[in-house]
């Protein structure tokens, strides 16, 4: 048998196992069998005589006067595998505790012990065939994960032999970790209080039972600061428990490709001695029949149905659901025809949106934005099929979408998110995904940030027209432009629950020069979709194109062409095969696909390779994106502020523009450090004869460079007359706790062009990064490879040619001397040997410079004092290095 057809028989084995779970298979050695009656116990019928009683899946009975939900576990349920899906149903507003957000799905089973009900959360992470030699030893080495014991509260039914339990012994637990997230969000201990808990919104139906718990949450030593809690000592969060079988579908599960981005269900599969990956990775995908299997196109036995929340505006639900049904042109390729229905969920409607049976997109409300908005999904453990999704948005994101400078001071200096670290790192939130899924490092969680990151940047479009006097302070923002946004943040939350991941090769169809020809853009801005595209502003209004894309990319529609074109095979190794044909196409550069693992520094800051794999840029020519973005954030930075303000506006306005407009320029020039070791990453078999690594040539990496340094180095943005900066003031608006938005009455611009100028240097600097400057240099035939001593001479000549006289001088001598001194002396940095010897090369070089400058007449005190702080703290450091040898 060949190998894949041994992972079909296995993956089948497994489906099988689900099944029988669902026939009734039950450990014979401890539940599996009807009770004999006890001689001494409770009556079934007495118990709950005084109960309302909520008949489906799981039968719940609700004693108001005892304030108590039994529910009821039949003896087929008994070790029989059901989804436990939770949903954070309320939360506080803010700091990404908020309403909506899925909380996790296991799966779990009901296993008896004497007199109490086990729930068990099952491990699937390894797996082997039923009935085979090496299963018992998967149960013996991969534990299961006991979660509560249920005790049985009476004697079994007389006919049914069914039990009853307490469910709070199971619900009124914190079973999603409420508590953690809130420590994590909040920075204190949450415990929860049991006796403030409570059960209620009880729902039951054939397929699914549905379990609201109220959970308090209280600690003695809150942080200040949180103002949308009243008393921030305690809160309370109300949690939804699904419980609900894990269906039997005719769906057939598709192997991965590295190629295409979708979410995978994967385990690893012990039994199979033959060498090579023993991990099965499937698909995520939705189960879609034709309902003509011999046609070309048709449409399906079940399509794909959203709701829309009755919550969203009425203004926005046309191109909201113009984005979902967008699909549908993408599904028409795969030989499917109105794959995608989308509803409106009436005013009437008896339903809540968190009900599994729905797949929703909802509106809800925050008082600060904390993701935006994303589209998580479940996932049958098992086969990877898409059994649930709901898409949240975050209802501020729209009054953000140009207007967020308006609402005040962003603490982070107007900073987006680093374009190189993980999103994790930044404090976000998890990225929809499918359950299995697990990527390096603190990616393991990823985080969807696209709606966030567009609202954020789409200060750019008004401050850009306000600038020009194209449109008047307080006007509306464009339509042209709000719509565009939701259109393109939908198209991008529906694919995730399509199953598709971040494309963040996605922005490179089209030149530089074409951004702006609505003809050109017509057929799509970007290649996909799933990629983090920025606002396309142009320098002037009078040339504006399209600010988002309006339609799917080509990468779009070839990944769900892939995903979800029937092939007919009953086997995976025929539907493998099957899918060749359109997954070899994947050398397309217009369908050239890489993901968050690709474009964030997940190994280690540095590891990131790839420049044309990142976030927030735009066009095929990287580096004419960045000079247009570094020169509209000067446009924006010297913008009158006559121009930017309403009548009744403070200057607290000024100044939250003058910083988005800030944080533009630094993210801008961030972007131009991973060209340092640069080089191209495919994902194409071995079979392709294409190398999966590409170095850029040494003139591609000096041309960026040289760029960054302009960036680092040029002082005329911050040339800003005092008149201006005396403008950049506080403003007084106060919160609900009584604090302003900002510690500092004046603006710290020296300190704050001190801030990114050291964290470019750091992250230029970053020992991986080196590294790979080294060996690509030392490679044969790299003559014109850029060097490690080349690169460190790049920065250092400028920085060290004179003595610096200034405020920002002194701070750049300053950040380059502590990267310098960390590399050096910094033994958890691990750094390589030849950037060490670099390193203490360059400390040296320093010294002998300050001491000539030191010897010299006519320095200021400050100056002196400057040059005899460099003095000491590089004696230390090479002194430090001596000794260690």
């Amino acid at each position: 048998m060949s190998r894949v057809h041994s992972k079909l028989a296995l993956v089948l084995v497994i489906a099988g196992l689900a099944q029988a779970g669902q026939d009734g298979m039950m450990d014979v050695r401890m539940g599996g069998r009807k009770d004999a009656p006890k001689k001494d116990g409770k009556d079934y019928a007495e118990l709950i005589k005084d109960a309302d009683v909520v008949a489906g899946l799981f039968t719940l009975y609700h004693d108001r006067d005892k304030e108590t939900v039994w529910m009821e576990i039949l003896p087929a349920q008994l070790d029989h595998d059901f989804i436990l899906s939770m949903t954070q149903e309320t939360g506080i507003g803010a700091r990404g505790v908020l309403s909506g957000m899925p909380a996790g799905h296991d799966i779990i089973r009901f296993h008896k012990v004497g007199e109490s009900i086990q729930v068990i959360q099952r491990n699937l992470m390894f797996r082997a065939a039923e009935g085979s030699a090496t299963a018992p030893m998967i149960e013996r080495n991969f534990s299961d994960s006991p979660l509560a014991a249920l005790k049985i509260e009476c004697l079994p039914h007389e006919e049914r032999g069914s039990w009853l339990v307490d469910a709070s012994a199971l619900f009124l637990k914190d079973l999603s970790g409420v508590g953690h997230r809130l420590e994590r969000r909040l920075d204190s201990r949450y415990q929860m209080d049991d006796e403030l808990c409570w059960l209620d919104h009880l729902q039951s139906f054939p397929a699914n039972t549905e379990i609201g718990a109220s959970l308090a949450f209280s600690t003695d030593k809150p942080k200040q600061g949180w103002s949308t809690l009243n008393d921030p000592r305690s809160l309370q969060i109300r949690m939804r428990y699904s419980l609900s079988e894990v269906p039997e579908s005719s769906y057939r599960p598709r192997l991965a490709d590295p190629r295409v981005g979708y979410f995978q269900t994967g385990w690893r599969q012990f039994g199979d001695d033959r060498p090579g990956d023993p991990m099965i990775r499937l698909a995520n995908r939705w189960n879609l029949e034709k309902k003509d299997p011999d046609a070309a196109i048709s449409e399906p036995v079940e399509p794909i149905v959203y709701w829309l929340e009755n919550a969203i505006p009425e203004a926005y639900r046309d191109v909201i659901r113009d984005g979902a049904l967008s699909w549908n042109k993408a599904f028409e390729q795969a030989g499917f025809r109105n794959a995608l229905v989308v509803k409106q969920m009436p005013d009437s409607a008896e339903w809540d949106p968190a009900d599994i049976r729905y797949n929703t997109i909802r509106w809800i409300s925050s008082s600060e934005p904390s993701f935006g908005a994303m589209g998580p999904s479940q996932v049958n453990p098992y086969t990877g099929e898409i059994l649930n999704a709901d898409i949240l948005i975050e209802a501020d994101m729209v009054r953000r979408a140009g207007w967020g400078w308006r609402s005040g001071v962003d603490p982070r200096g107007g900073m987006l998110p680093d374009p190189s670290l993980p999103p994790m790192e930044e404090g976000l939130l998890p990225e929809a995904s499918g359950t299995q899924q697990r990527l390096p490092g603190s990616l393991s969680h990823a985080s969807c940030q696209h709606a966030l990151l567009g609202a954020q940047a789409s200060d750019w479009v008004s401050l850009s027209l306000l600038s020009e006097g194209a449109m008047e302070p307080g006007g509306e923002i464009p339509w042209e432009y709000v719509s565009q946004y939701l259109y393109s943040m939908t198209a991008h939350e529906v694919g995730h629950t399509l199953g598709l991941r971040h494309n963040f090769r996605g922005s490179r169809l089209l030149p530089f020069d074409a951004l702006h020809d609505k003809a050109a853009t017509a057929d799509g801005l970007v290649n996909s979709v799933m990629e983090y595209d920025p606002p396309n502003v142009a320098l002037s209004s009078a040339g504006q194109g399209d600010y988002f894309t309006s339609t799917l990319g080509p990468y779009d529609l070839w990944a769900i062409r892939w995903g979800y074109t029937p092939t007919g095979a009953t086997d995976l190794e025929s539907d493998r095969a099957g899918m060749e044909a359109i997954a070899s196409e994947s050398t397309d550069p217009s369908l050239i696909y890489g993901t968050d693992e690709d474009a964030y520094d997940v190994y280690g800051w540095g590891s990131a390779v790839d420049p044309q794999c990142r976030i927030f840029d735009l066009s095929s020519n990287e580096l004419a994106w960045t000079r247009h973005q570094l020169a509209l954030a000067g446009k924006l930075m010297a913008a009158d502020p006559a121009r930017l303000l309403a009548p009744d506006d403070d200057y607290l306005v000024y100044r939250s523009a003058f910083q988005r407009s800030f944080g533009l320029y630094w993210n801008s020039a961030q972007g131009l450090v991973r060209y340092a070791g640069a080089m191209r990453t495919r994902r194409e078999p071995a079979s392709k004869g294409l190398a999966p690594l590409d170095p850029y040539t040494g003139q591609e990496q000096r041309e960026a460079l040289q760029l960054l340094v302009s960036a680092l180095l040029d002082p005329s943005p911050w040339q800003i007359p005092a008149r201006r900066l005396n403008q950049l003031g506080q403003g007084y608006r106060w919160s609900f706790d009584g604090s302003t938005e900002v510690e500092r009455v004046d603006m710290p611009l020296h300190d704050l062009l001190a801030i990114n100028r050291e964290r470019i240097l750091q992250d230029l600097f970053a020992p991986r990064r080196l590294d790979r400057v080294s060996e690509l240099s030392a490679r044969p035939g790299a003559e014109d490879a850029l060097g490690l001593d080349e690169l460190f001479a790049m920065f250092s000549d400028p920085i060290w040619a004179e003595t610096a006289r200034d405020l920002d001088g002194r701070a750049l001598q300053n950040a380059h001397a502590s990267v310098m001194i960390d590399l050096l002396t910094n033994e958890k940095l691990a750094a390589g040997r030849d950037a060490r010897l670099l390193a203490r090369a360059e400390l040296e070089r320093i010294a002998r410079s300050v001491g000539q400058w030191q010897a010299q007449r006519g320095s200021d005190r400050l100056t002196q004092a400057h040059l005899s702080d460099l003095a000491a703290r590089v004696d230390a450091a090479l002194k430090l290095e001596r000794d260690r040898l």
